[in-house]
């Protein structure tokens, strides 16, 4: 099977129906954000535009980023097709240019653990920054309970290029809870767990991800 990049991977119509539906974390979170007067959001890593169309649906603006000519293009698609507004951005994950406390809220699901520790700790150091005081952080990271955890060859502790896997273009790191809480320590981490990914109504077994929900505080 060759590696694959995102670019690939959202050519495939099979796939981007797999991954057009919203997570259900992610659509338990409108109430809240409601609640909260959520008005400005950025979904980091967009893909082909399962969250954001759901903010945006939800009234509230969003700015779709992606590093996938492709996928940048499908979310585009679907907002045109059903009259919804967004900001569209290619772009790294690494470049977030966008001013300081900009965003109530940023998603970055399946996204920054697509690399090694250092450049997730400085992606990271820009979400915060671009995130407004008080402001969410909806994140998943790839856990170690993974199946792919151990797989292919290990580039430093817990990172590994593994071209066997579907997105195998990309470095994968994996993280324990305590990594977890440690790539967080500058955010109130409100609500964290280690779930299996659930796609087209169905869970995946084995396919192990935290999820977690995390407020900027000063």
């Amino acid at each position: 099977m060759k590696a694959q990049g995102w670019d690939d991977i959202w050519q495939d119509e099979d796939k981007r129906r797999r991954w057009g539906e919203p997570d259900a974390y992610v659509v338990s979170l409108l109430p809240k954000l409601e609640s909260e007067g959520v008005a400005r959001a950025l979904d980091l890593g967009c893909g082909v535009g399962r969250h954001a169309r759901l903010l945006a649906t939800a009234g509230i603006a969003v700015t779709a980023q992606d590093s996938s000519p492709s996928g940048l293009d499908h979310c585009r698609t679907w907002f045109e097709t059903e009259g919804l507004r967004g900001d569209y951005v290619l772009d790294d994950m690494r470049t977030l240019a966008y001013p300081d406390d900009y965003y109530d809220l940023v998603i970055a699901w399946n996204v920054i653990y697509h690399t090694d520790r250092s450049t997730m700790v400085a992606v990271l150091n820009e979400i915060r920054r671009v995130t407004r005081p008080d402001g969410l952080l909806c994140l998943t990271l790839i856990s170690t309970r993974n199946s792919n955890y151990g797989k292919g060859v290990e580039v430093e502790p817990k990172t590994f290029d593994n071209p066997k896997k579907s997105d195998g273009a990309h470095l994968h790191h994996y993280a324990d809870e305590a990594e977890v809480r440690d790539l967080l320590r500058n955010w109130e981490v409100e609500d964290l767990v280690d779930e299996e990914q659930t796609f087209e109504g169905k869970r995946h077994p084995n396919t192990w991800h935290w999820i977690a929900l995390a407020r900027k505080r000063a």
